[in-house]
């Protein structure tokens, strides 16, 4: 199953919220590199795509129905966000951005907008949305950027998709164009 939800979340959720290091985080999981990745991101990329898996599949893994199967990753994705087993703010960031795929009951108050502000908080903390001022910027400050890029992106989709107002005003903010670079990942290519 984990191979599946890993090629689901590359070919329809990574090309409009590319938030990983695609290729360090696919060596990390098949084991081709020494990188460790974090349980609750890990956690969060099979939420994020069980949303996409085919229904025949999910059936024969046991979930009796196509809802309970992102309710279940979900809960397990949440559990371990609230025990804190993550420190890290750019990698909570990345969970947080994940999360935002919930789509449960629309009354609910952790709902997706909840997630997607935390992360607008923690990336303003730690200077995310300040990256776009340096100049020849490293590959590490390259992905933070891109991450940035990610919060303001899925702000905006979720906010045409729910027609609510943006989580993050950003009209003031003189932001640079990514460079086709950002986004070229080899690692595509082997999914």
């Amino acid at each position: 199953m984990m191979d599946g939800l890993l090629r689901v979340f590359v070919c329809h959720v990574y090309p409009l919220l590319p938030v990983l290091d695609l290729a360090n985080f696919l060596g990390a999981v098949n084991g081709t590199n020494s990188d460790s990745i974090s349980l609750v991101l890990f956690q969060a990329v099979m939420f994020a795509g069980v949303a996409f898996a085919d229904l025949y599949h999910l059936l024969q893994e046991g979930f009796r129905s196509y809802n309970d199967a992102p309710k279940i990753f979900f809960d397990r994705v949440t559990l371990l966000y609230e025990m804190d087993v993550e420190s890290n703010p750019t990698t909570m960031i990345q969970i947080l951005l994940l999360m935002t795929y919930w789509y449960g009951q629309q009354n609910v108050t952790k709902g997706r907008f909840y997630w997607l502000r935390i992360a607008f908080s923690l990336a303003t903390d730690i200077g995310l949305d300040r990256q776009h001022q340096f100049s020849n910027q490293s590959v590490r400050q390259r992905m933070r950027q891109k991450l940035w890029y990610c919060c303001l992106m899925r702000d905006k989709l979720l906010s045409i998709t729910e027609r609510r107002q943006n989580a993050h005003c950003c009209h003031h903010e003189n932001l640079e164009g990514l460079d086709p670079d950002d986004f070229e990942d080899a690692a595509l290519s082997q999914a």
